[in-house]
């Protein structure tokens, strides 16, 4: 069954990027072109449907029953029934998605057709677009993007049986290997993500997916686990580019079963079409286009000097041990903060920090956060401690090289070559969770040995999972953004017996600013009156999704520093939402000059607090009352 789900999620989603490229190159990006999309594609979807479910070997309620019984498995399943309770009671709320994701695909939608938006906020443009064109049909029937957590919900159950088939074919022998079906899925990452609609968990599923379909082709000598495989392989960079360089392990899991595709070459090439479309290869051209960077980071971050690889090899690999070793809760997070920068030698602050994001701490990404949180967890000091032990028990066992051949050792080894490489590449401080997708694969060399066997053993080994379970558990209940118990029933009376504690109130304040983060924006899209359905908008980085709804009934274009009142009136825009911060970081001068020469009158002022570590910030909404004024 695992199979089964995997193989239609590759496929569903597969169909859904070409659909959207297509459709997009022809202007047909509305329900007319989806529905006959999708009504070209059902009998042949149909007819594979069939043939799979026929294939399949249902498991037995007995053995279903035996095998969930035990202790990790069950410990995993009641997991999965927290995350999917949190994803039914609350709307997505990742700042990404609702920031530049979900909105440029509104965009899109608006327009008919995917096309280079014009805006002062790069992530629109530059990003992999597969995950959006995921969305792109939902958003469109649906009118909301409320029902795609159930996506990273599916992919989340898949996890275990696709990692346990990727173990067992880098040599982790079978014991170990059922241990850490459960164990590894549990990581902090992976399980603040399973009830959201983050794309980093989908870059795992496809990862995970793309080896395991390879092995299962090599046993089976079938040429469709192949062709799936390859649809994996070219999705995993299509949702991020940043995990482009998992293609190497893929390609080490794939060689041997090259030889079965001799017979289907043309089937063979029109999927390696597909799995091209699916890529990061349409957006990498795109780039180049227009801003002359495949990669886009000329865009967002301008012609600076590229950083040496090794200083950011060494400053992620800190990062990632530190950021993996964060315990689920660390309130003295403030204390650690400030003092690291005092700890780390001259040398790291000097040839170091300053190749990566700006941080007021001067730290690099080794800050921490009081929480463990879906947009910076890593695998989890639980999981990462486990993993540890593992490798250490395993150094005893160096004659396990000699009893391997030489592509299990490839197939086990390839994921840390590709995670170097992404470690040269990233200069990002949330690196544990941009890392994710590598950690299945390369947990392999950790649990590999015959020393592995005796570990899992051990009567210790089981209960130090069983910590590990109970971290996830907490950090699923007290997550701000899906939050299992009354948080602000529990924190406003707090709030009004304990006014003086800044501790209650700072608890508070996250929990409230996570609860509205959603439709954040409703105060000003409530100030627009019902005829104002095409609005400029002065924005960078703002959870813009709240201000399209109900979708598909108002559009909004971004205004940047460029514009005159004459683009404006041509373009038909009369209404101007205002973000404060992107107005001073973008525009320049004052607001009540920008606004005179846009011939445009101030209607309101609406604070908003999008952000919890971060103050309410103004926003303006303006009505232009004519035809443009001269300079």
């Amino acid at each position: 069954m695992t199979f089964l789900l995997t193989r239609l999620t590759i496929l569903l989603s597969a169909v859904l990027i070409c659909a959207g490229w297509i459709l997009s190159a022809i202007w047909g990006l509305n329900r007319l072109g989806y529905a006959i999309a999708f009504l070209m594609a059902a009998p042949f979807a149909g007819r594979w449907l069939t043939a799979e479910w026929q294939r399949l070997r249902p498991v037995s309620w007995h053995t279903f029953k035996r095998r969930i019984r035990r202790p990790l498995a069950s410990a995993f399943l009641f997991l999965a029934g927290l995350t999917l309770v949190g994803g039914l009671l609350y709307a997505p709320d990742n700042y990404d998605a609702l920031a530049y994701r979900v909105p440029r695909t509104l965009n899109w939608l608006a327009e008919g057709r995917w096309h280079w938006i014009h805006t002062s906020f790069p992530r629109m443009n530059t990003r992999a677009q597969g995950c959006e064109w995921i969305m792109a049909p939902v958003v469109l029937f649906f009118r909301s993007e409320r029902v795609m957590w159930a996506q990273n919900f599916l992919m989340f159950l898949a996890f275990p049986g696709l990692l346990f088939t990727t173990l067992r074919g880098a040599g982790v022998p079978r014991r170990v290997a059922w241990q850490w079906m459960w164990i590894l899925p549990c990581g902090y990452c992976f399980v603040l993500q399973a009830g959201g609609i983050s794309n980093d968990l989908p870059g795992v599923f496809f990862a995970i997916a793309a080896v395991a379909l390879a092995l299962r082709a090599r046993a089976t000598g079938r040429r469709s686990d192949v062709w799936f495989s390859m649809l994996a392989a070219a999705l995993i960079s299509g949702l991020k580019a940043s995990n482009a360089p998992l293609a190497l392990p893929w390609l080490v899991a794939v060689w041997p079963t090259l030889p079965l595709l001799r017979r289907q070459i043309a089937a063979t090439v029109l999927v390696a079409l597909v799995a091209l479309l699916c890529s990061f290869l349409p957006g990498a051209i795109l780039n180049v286009r227009y801003c002359g960077d495949w990669s886009g980071s000329r865009l967002e971050f301008g012609p600076v000097k590229s950083p040496p690889p090794w200083a950011l090899v060494v400053g992620n690999t800190l990062g990632l041990v530190v950021q993996n070793l964060a315990p689920p809760v660390f309130p003295p997070a403030a204390r650690w903060n400030a003092a690291v920068p005092t700890w780390l030698p001259a040398a790291y602050q000097q040839h170091v920090v300053p190749y990566f994001e700006a941080d007021q701490r001067g730290s690099g990404n080794l800050t921490l956060g009081e929480l463990q949180m879906e947009e910076s967890a890593g695998l989890g000091c639980t999981a990462t401690i486990m993993l540890v032990i593992a490798l250490a028990v395993g150094l005893g066992g160096r004659r396990e090289w000699r009893r391997n051949d030489f592509w299990t050792l490839a197939l086990r080894w390839s994921p840390w070559v590709a995670l170097v490489f992404f470690s040269s590449k990233m200069n990002v401080i949330a690196v544990a969770r941009l890392a994710s997708p590598y950690y299945p694969l390369v947990a392999a060399a950790f649990l590999a040995g015959r020393g592995q066997e005796w570990l899992s053993r051990r009567r210790w080994w089981q209960p130090l999972a069983i910590v590990h379970f109970a971290a996830a558990t907490l950090l699923v209940v007290v997550s701000p953004p899906r939050p299992l118990w009354p948080a602000l029933t529990v924190l406003n009376p707090l709030t009004t017996r304990h006014p003086d504690s800044a501790s209650i109130q700072r608890v508070r304040t996250v929990y409230s600013v996570y609860r509205q983060r959603p439709d954040v924006m409703a105060p000003i899209r409530s100030a627009l009156p019902a005829e104002a359905t095409l609005v400029g908008l002065v924005t960078f980085d703002d959870l813009e999704t709240s201000l399209w709804r109900p979708f598909i009934t108002r559009r909004f274009v971004h205004v940047t520093r460029a514009d005159t009142s004459a683009d404006l009136e041509t373009r038909g825009i009369h209404w101007l939402v205002i973000g404060s911060e992107a107005f001073h970081n973008q525009m320049g001068g004052s607001l009540a000059d920008w606004l005179l020469r846009m011939n445009a009158e101030l209607v309101a002022t609406i604070p908003v607090q999008a952000r919890a570590g971060h103050a309410a910030l103004d926003w303006y909404v303006a009505v232009r009352r004519g035809p443009a004024v001269p300079p």
